[in-house]
């Protein structure tokens, strides 16, 4: 049940990714302050299985998100989940086992292959830093919760985006993501659809992350914690307000329809974004 309980690390790291191929200007630069919210009561299985949790986990994370324009080809990114609070509770409410640590960096950059066109086309490299807490305990005691896999990671990806008339716009991405520590590398893929009316971004996001099933079976973050091979597809709506020309807010939920070895709950973040 531990080895369920403690697949931590997919919820440390937020949907990573500008939207669709479109590079920052130079000079300008996007910065995001976001607080995300699991409730977890259910778990897939490594069958796909949706099966209630005997423990709840509670997964917050308060992050910074910045894209920044080096030229007008070439973006800087970057993920930084400074306060990442991991709690077990029992069913009654009662909690068991707390931490709050420093959570898996993600440092990156976008370099725009076809830009200032009704079509964009780029490639993106982000290395996943094992910035957070792992752990052997598998006690289900304070000592056994974690906030990052533990392993250094490097992901691959291609996206491309399309304008369109009346402020409708769709994007998608595929991405290798290559692991260490005897983790399977994964395929990535996914996309978003929005629209842009006036100071409101209407978003529905799709991700979905297929393990390749080439790691060490016995690797899962010191054997108990993090599961290897997990996989997931998701569905994300998103709502962004401009409450002036550079300030805004905005809420995604992330829904889970399917996965292998990871939590099946929502995942819920509110942040607050500037826009220069």
């Amino acid at each position: 049940m531990m080895r369920k309980l403690l697949v931590l690390f997919l919820f440390s790291l937020p949907y990573f990714a500008p939207a669709g191929g479109w590079p920052k200007k130079k000079g300008s630069g996007y910065y995001k302050l976001g607080y995300s919210i699991i409730n977890g009561t259910h778990f897939y299985d490594e069958s796909g299985i949706k099966t209630p949790l005997e423990r709840v986990l509670n997964f917050n994370t308060l992050s910074v998100y910045v894209e920044y324009g080096i030229t007008d080809r070439l973006t800087a990114i970057s993920y930084i989940p400074f306060a990442t609070t991991a709690k077990l509770e029992m069913q009654t409410g009662a909690t068991s086992a707390s931490i709050t640590t420093l959570g898996d960096v993600n440092v990156g950059f976008q370099y725009g292959l076809i830009v200032d066109k009704p079509t964009v086309l780029s490639i993106s490299a982000t290395l996943g830093l094992p910035t957070g807490r792992t752990s052997t305990d598998t006690s289900g005691s304070e000592e056994s919760l974690q906030t990052g896999d533990g392993e250094f990671n490097q992901l691959i990806k291609i996206e491309t985006g399309h304008s369109f008339k009346n402020g409708f716009y769709a994007s998608t991405y595929l991405g290798l993501n290559i692991r260490s520590q005897g983790f399977s590398e994964e395929i990535q893929f996914g996309g978003e659809i929005g629209h842009v009316n006036n100071a409101l971004v209407s978003i529905l996001k799709l991700q979905s992350i297929n393990s390749l099933n080439n790691g060490d079976n016995t690797a899962s973050a010191n054997s108990d914690i993090f599961n290897n091979n997990m996989e997931l597809l998701t569905i994300a709506p998103e709502l962004a307000l401009k409450l002036s020309d550079k300030f805004g807010i905005s809420v995604n939920h992330t829904i889970y329809l399917s996965g292998k070895k990871t939590l099946a709950s929502p995942n819920t973040t509110i942040g607050i974004f500037w826009d220069l």
